[in-house]
């Protein structure tokens, strides 16, 4: 596994995706945050459904309307990631194992933001064929698909 990481420098277009970011960490915090008051106080474990099924009441709220403009399939993946990791974590704890943090999957793709609010896009893969090609002053778009795992806009796979 390897993980390749590229920064994305400062433009008015990155804006957006600084909400979104900010966006995704309140979605992620805050479903952690109603898991374990649910667990608190009725003494039950929840599932990705049911967080889903907060998420859709929330984003009816006027204050948390920004949550709308974030894909149904991006906050599926925020509570399936939830779900796998309290899985894990109360299997672990039946049988008496120490639970370790979930990791990456085959290939993976993610926006990070550091402290100085920079962007980053981080390509986790173990494919051996993989080219970095560096480049400045062109735009390029990207497609993550099924059969090629990543093709840019210039037809490069």
């Amino acid at each position: 596994m390897k993980t390749y990481r590229f920064k994305l420098y400062w433009s008015e277009r990155n804006e957006k995706l600084h909400e979104q970011v900010d966006a995704k960490g309140f979605i992620y915090n805050h479903c952690m945050a109603f898991y374990e008051r649910y667990y608190k106080i009725f003494g039950k474990y929840l599932n990705r459904n049911q967080l889903q099924k907060h998420l859709v009441k929330l984003k009816k709220v006027d204050k948390f309307s920004y949550i709308k403009e974030i894909s149904s399939q991006a906050v599926q993946d925020i509570t399936d990631r939830i779900d796998r990791a309290f899985q894990l974590f109360f299997s672990n704890l039946k049988r008496n194992v120490r639970c370790s943090p979930p990791n990456f999957r085959k290939e993976t793709v993610t926006i990070k933001r550091d402290s100085l609010d920079e962007i980053y896009v981080c390509i986790v893969t173990d494919a051996k064929d993989f080219v970095v090609e560096t480049r400045t002053g062109e735009r390029v778009g990207f497609d993550f698909g099924l059969k090629n795992f990543l093709t840019a806009s210039n037809e490069k796979t």
